[in-house]
């Protein structure tokens, strides 16, 4: 998840696409959103090799067993800012403001998902989840706004303006939209790669907006929230696309896991090359 949940190849030319109509949805606390500051954007990168899902499926020397998994999605939540009277900023660990004024509602519902895409002094900025730290004076009730998905913690919350895109995951590995899947690291290790066979051959839109079909092969870079994904609870990243891959994600809870196999995959090259993508944007 990237909440506590908490959760490459250089020499390509990078095309940064301004999102064009964006709408925000704020009916549920009825605020208009400010028209003073920029909108967030969502990066774009038509010529980026980590989004080549070309892999074969595995032979099986490649595997070196079977477990078993549960998928839910976590994505960079867009929050846009507000000048309403409640309004409140995202702040780093020693309280500093590192965005513009959020309403509080669209401010948990970043906080649930730990990357953020929002404005800073009116410029578009990505935050990522740092770590927590509970103090009266900050913190963010949030199960008053969201009563289902939301938990105490996540009013704790505190981030810092990143340079990735999307966020970034354990290892200061970078978050590469359905390709990395944060893990309970005693269950899955980071740095493993695991291939679901219910996921191979499905749709996927890459950020440069072109449609291809997913390799089926997934990269444990991140870390969710501890008391959320634990055991056999994957979470899978979707980038900006909340519903990536709803064939294979089904929404699981502590009490009811909808598990599918999942191959642990022992190639070293197909390792090495999931780890590059992870390196660098």
């Amino acid at each position: 998840m990237g909440t506590l949940s908490t959760r490459h190849v250089t020499a390509y030319v990078f095309v940064l696409l301004f999102l064009n109509g964006i709408s925000f949805n704020l009916s549920a606390n009825n605020e208009p959103a400010s028209t003073t500051n920029a909108s967030p954007l969502e990066p774009i990168n038509a010529k980026d090799s980590r989004y080549l899902f070309d892999l074969p499926p595995p032979t099986y020397s490649q595997i070196e067993g079977t477990i078993r998994v549960a998928a839910t999605r976590y994505y960079v939540q867009i929050v846009p800012p507000s000048t309403a009277e409640d309004s409140i900023p995202y702040r780093d660990i020693k309280g500093n403001p590192v965005s513009d004024r959020v309403s509080p509602y669209n401010w948990c519902l970043g906080a649930i998902e730990g990357s953020i895409s929002t404005t800073f002094n009116g410029k578009p900025v990505i935050l990522n989840y740092h770590d927590f730290k509970r103090e009266s004076k900050y913190y963010v009730r949030c199960t008053d706004y969201i009563v289902n998905g939301s938990r105490g913690i996540d009013g704790a919350t505190r981030y810092k303006i990143t340079n990735a895109k999307y966020g970034k995951g354990v290892n200061d590995w970078f978050l590469v939209p359905y390709r990395t899947i944060a893990t309970d690291p005693l269950y899955i290790k980071h740095g493993e790669v695991i291939y679901i066979e219910k996921a191979r051959g499905q749709n996927i839109t890459l950020p440069s907006g072109k449609v291809v079909k997913h390799d089926g092969y997934f990269y444990a870079g991140d870390r969710g929230a501890r008391d959320v994904v634990k055991g056999k609870l994957i979470d899978i990243f979707c980038g900006f696309a909340p519903n990536c891959l709803s064939k294979q994600v089904t929404i699981s809870t502590k009490n009811d896991l909808r598990l599918m196999d999942a191959k642990v995959i022992n190639d070293e090259n197909i390792k090495k090359r999931l780890e590059q993508y992870h390196l660098k944007e």
